[in-house]
């Protein structure tokens, strides 16, 4: 591969890259996938120039050109750094800015082949500054932010050898990019950087995309679990519990096996809520969370069904095991009182237990439990009843019940 070719080569290739980003994601320019783009097009326009230094006056050619691409790549370890969430910083973005502009000054007053070598080195540290930056990613896809960051090592690692070739004389420090390096072993040079630094900037694009799928992927289970769970005490909500009680209740047709349900509703949180605080009365609600989850076994599903009713699943359970758990998690709600400041406040709830019969339906089998919590709230709330006729009245509910 001549020079020509090399720089034409690196040029275009990423020129294409800033497109593809550009046109597949519409980034903002101070977004990271902007940066990126705006990254890979200051390199691509910046080699592109010094590809074609012999025809163009020195400071278009060499010294703009050279510029560009060492802010190109600049831009670029910081719009990996902004991927993962962090920043190179100002200072470190000044000083590196003017690091740039002091290589240029020396590079200009310096020998032919001293300038060529400091501007391999200066390459050098920038690609360093893309593979230590990938390294500090860490939430990137493992193998993948290794590869990258090889390779931008590899990159470095490769001008200064080419730095070294010039200081040695093994290349020909000129602008006219049709000369062709006298060893062989410079000429592969130009093929290894080429190959090191296109694969290393598509790996950033890889990683770039499979970043964004997995945040997606997370952002979408993230949305299950909200509509799936209540948001105050991170139970499950009333339509997982109607689900999976819509699952157990087709289980115990086929099985025969024991299935009960429990409505429970939190006695007085209008009052707590009125002479405390909304505060609270979550801390309330939050306690029958907890004593919930302190009496029921994995298999069973407890929810908040809203305000201040809560249900429980209650697998290969006949009525009298329900209701023997149902007082072992009144007993330890009301085993603490909550503490408001200087106050305490026993917290109890009314209970309502059915046991599901075979074939019945389900919003018949919540009626029943809920008609048994009614009773157990008549008779003063704080204890457990059990659902007996299908066929009682559903009480009206009242204020002080709310």
């Amino acid at each position: 591969m001549d020079p020509l070719s090399f720089f034409v080569a690196v040029g275009l290739s990423y020129g294409a890259l800033a497109v593809l980003l550009v046109v597949s994601d519409r980034p903002q320019a101070r977004s990271a996938t902007g940066l990126l783009a705006i990254g890979y097009a200051g390199v691509a326009v910046g080699v592109l120039l010094q590809g074609f230094a012999g025809a163009l006056p020195v400071w278009l050619g060499a010294v703009l050109g050279n510029l560009l691409a060492w802010l190109g790549l600049l831009v670029q370890g910081e719009a990996i750094m902004a991927m993962s969430g962090r920043s190179l910083g100002r200072r470190v973005l000044v000083v590196c800015g003017f690091g740039v502009m002091g290589v240029s000054v020396l590079a200009l007053l310096a020998s032919p082949a001293w300038r060529f070598a400091l501007g391999n080195l200066a390459y050098a540290v920038l690609f360093a500054l893309s593979g230590w930056a990938l390294m500090s990613w860490r939430d990137a896809p493992g193998a993948l932010r290794r590869l990258a960051s090889a390779l931008f090592l590899a990159s470095s690692v490769l001008y200064v050898v080419r730095a070294v070739e010039y200081l040695r004389g093994t290349l020909i420090p000129t602008f006219d990019r049709t000369v062709v390096p006298t060893d062989w072993n410079s000429a592969l040079l130009y093929p290894l950087i080429f190959t090191s630094l296109l694969a290393g900037a598509f790996s950033v694009l890889l990683i770039l995309r499979v970043s964004v799928e997995r945040r997606l992927q997370e952002a979408s289970a993230q949305l299950g679990r909200l509509a799936a769970y209540d948001d105050l005490t991170e139970m499950p909500n009333r339509r997982s519990l109607l689900e999976r009680a819509r699952s157990e209740c087709a289980r115990s047709d086929r099985g025969g096996r024991p299935l009960t349900v429990a409505v429970i509703d939190l006695d007085r949180l209008k009052l707590i809520n009125d002479s405390y605080g909304h505060a609270a009365g979550d801390d309330a609600l939050m306690r029958v969370a907890a004593a919930c989850r302190a009496t029921f076994r994995d298999d069973d599903t407890a929810a908040r069904m809203g305000g201040d009713e809560f249900a429980v699943l209650l697998s290969d359970s006949d009525l009298a095991q329900g209701c023997a758990a149902l007082r072992r998690m009144l007993a330890t709600l009301g085993a603490e009182p909550l503490a408001v400041g200087a106050y305490s406040v026993a917290l109890t709830a009314s209970v309502g237990v059915a046991e599901y019969r075979r074939g019945e339906d389900l919003d018949d089998l919540l009626a029943r439990a809920d008609r048994a919590m009614y009773q157990s709230k008549q008779r003063g709330g704080g204890c457990v009843e059990a659902a007996s006729d299908p066929a009682d009245p559903v009480p009206a509910r009242s204020d002080q019940d709310a």
